[in-house]
């Protein structure tokens, strides 16, 4: 299981990222090259762009599944899976946080 503790220092923030562990085999990138790829030195593949579209999270999550040493997790800075809708029914907050949708 990866390790949010030991995330790769280039994953972009958020909740999805590869941690010290990857071997770099490169299937992540293979599965969802939206996301994934190598790291500046080539030492292990990283997070380089959150998935956000429902084809880019199913991506992530069949490399997530797929990863041979369990080096990508999804338990970072967002909680949730999918947009969630504010209370007082201002707008929508996306994966990332951003409004998507004002009402």
């Amino acid at each position: 299981m990866a390790n949010q503790n030991d995330r790769h220092a280039e994953n972009v923030p958020g909740r999805w990222y590869v941690d010290a562990s990857c071997i770099i085999c490169g299937m992540c990138g293979e599965y969802a090259p939206e996301t994934f790829r190598a790291s500046a030195d080539g030492t292990q593949n990283i997070v380089f762009r959150q998935p956000v579209t429902p084809q880019e999270l199913e991506a992530a999550k069949e490399a997530m599944e797929g990863c041979p040493v369990e080096s990508i997790g999804n338990d970072g800075i967002w909680k949730f899976e999918e947009p969630v809708k504010c209370v007082n029914e201002v707008g929508y907050a996306g994966m990332d946080g951003r409004m998507l949708e004002h009402r």
